[in-house]
């Protein structure tokens, strides 16, 4: 399928897209736009006279934010029952494994500018945090920020093990970090004996 760049006006959003996105997020996909563009085009269906938007409707509406005329393109033909279909199938995404990730990501905060790490999701306060050694308070989870943990996260273990940590810590809590902090108060809160 080929990629063509289409015009923001000549495309509109499905009407049985279940995906929402916090505002927060959408204003993280607008930096990483801005500095690195788009990864994926979307893709659309042709409808009349326009075209619908079957996956990639944040980045259309992050285009129009941009203030971006066009946006590439994949149009396929597709049913409104395959649509439906293909909106919960483009969900299907693997996830970073931590462990192997550490030196990439200790690497990363080293040296990427607070700009880069916006765009990347990571934030200015984990770089002062690996840079300044100084504590650093994440507002979400009440923790120090991840620089104060690579140490205790980055332990040599063998990956099988290391997978059934983060296996057991996902059934805490998705978010890594909030089941952390789940099993510090869990253990905090045991009766000594």
């Amino acid at each position: 399928m080929e990629i063509e760049k289409i015009a923001l006006n000549k495309i509109q959003p499905n009407t049985f897209n279940p995906n929402k996105m916090p505002d927060g997020t959408f204003q993280k996909l607008k930096l990483s736009i801005t500095k690195f563009g788009i990864f994926n085009p979307i893709l659309v269906r042709k409808k009349e006279n326009k075209y619908e938007i079957i996956d990639g409707e944040w980045r259309w509406r992050a285009f129009q934010d941009l203030r971006m005329y066009e946006i590439p393109c994949r149009v396929i033909e597709a049913t409104d029952e395959e649509v439906k279909q293909m909106i919960f199938a483009s969900t299907i995404k693997g996830k970073h494994n931590a462990y192997d990730s550490q030196q990439i990501l200790r690497d990363f905060l080293e040296t990427s500018d607070s700009d880069t790490l916006k765009a990347c999701n990571k934030g200015e306060a984990i770089q002062k945090g690996q840079k300044s050694k100084k504590k650093h308070v994440d507002e979400s989870y009440g923790l120090p920020e991840l620089g104060e943990y690579i140490a205790v996260l980055a332990i040599p273990l063998p990956n099988k093990i290391y997978q059934e940590i983060t296996d057991k810590l996902s059934k805490l809590d998705k978010d890594l970090g909030k089941a952390f902090l789940k099993l510090i108060n869990f253990k905090e809160t045991e009766p000594k004996g």
